[in-house]
């Protein structure tokens, strides 16, 4: 088969950057399936096209040139010209390197695709920023990492210290806060309460978990409830409790993730140190006996 080395490119047909409109191309005949990224010339439709290769499976494959959003095909090995390889422009030949021409090729068709897939998903990006809604899918992936490169090192610290009030809660019960901040701000905040008594095991109870919609997903709730735990081990408690909301699964699903347990409600109904929850209310409980010696540091990846 005669290969049209000297086939002159016409406009249409431009694989910009590489080939331009009046670019003579060389082709290699194909020994098989081409790789995604290769420059190939086929007879489509009565006309003579220079597309690179987007999509392969099996033995068929796809074309596109750089500027069309369509993709051509399929076609089979034997319906290309063959392979371009280089190409002659005002007299001078050019090669293409085979490892630039397929990381260019990839690249390309990689940016396109981005770009396809951001145009679709805009108007729910759109809808989930004006909701604040970072769990959106249309979020989900880009705003998490935008995010964790904006916060950086997120630190959680002991900020103040509430002695109670001798009338109110007697002797032994104090509350603490600890508050989460990153470079962005202040990202979340959480309260440990010492129940006042002589009960063993000393328990406490967490409250108040706040943290920022738009960092939900950056692990703060997780470094917030590490510093309790340690916390509340300096303090000599042996056990954690929590009331959470039936309806929240988001506190739920965090606080069973950190190996709190809910207690049942029949297990309330038995115990003496434990009143009667609202109907809306659930109880999580954790022992404290060998929580790890990580800091209330997060490194951001």
């Amino acid at each position: 088969m005669a290969y049209p080395e000297t086939n002159a490119l016409s406009v249409g047909q431009s694989m910009l950057p590489l080939l331009q409109a009046g670019d003579r191309p060389r082709h290699v005949p194909l020994s098989g399936t081409p790789n995604v990224g290769w420059i190939v010339s086929i007879v489509s439709k009565g006309r003579h096209v220079t597309h690179r290769v987007v999509k392969v499976n099996g033995e068929r494959f796809w074309t596109r040139g750089d500027a069309a959003l369509e993709m051509e095909g399929p076609f089979m090995p034997r319906e290309a010209l063959g392979r371009v390889v280089g190409f002659w422009r005002d007299g001078k030949y050019h090669r293409l390197d085979r490892r630039i021409d397929d990381f260019v090729g990839l690249a390309s068709n990689h940016a396109q695709n981005w770009l396809r897939r951001a145009a679709r998903r805009l108007p729910r990006l759109k809808r989930a920023l004006a909701e604040k809604d970072l769990g959106s899918p249309a979020l989900s992936s880009l705003a998490i990492r935008l995010l964790r490169l904006g916060c950086d090192e997120i630190e959680v610290s002991r900020e103040r210290l509430h002695p109670p009030p001798a009338a109110k809660n007697g002797p032994g019960g104090a509350s603490w806060v600890f508050v989460a901040r990153c470079r962005l701000g202040r990202v979340g905040e959480v309260a440990l309460d010492r129940v006042a008594g002589l009960e063993e095991p000393a328990t406490g109870y967490v409250s108040a978990l706040a943290v920022g919609i738009l960092y939900r997903r950056l692990g703060v709730g997780r470094r917030l409830l590490g510093a309790v735990e340690r916390e509340a081990m300096r303090e000599g408690l042996g056990r954690l409790g929590a009331l959470v909301r039936k309806d929240n699964a988001a506190s739920q699903a965090l606080f069973a993730s950190m190996g709190y347990r809910r207690v049942p409600p029949d297990e309330i109904a038995r115990r003496d140190d434990l009143a009667p929850l609202a109907a809306d209310m659930d109880l999580f409980e954790k022992s404290i006996v060998d929580i790890g010696s990580g800091g209330g540091h997060f490194q951001a990846d």
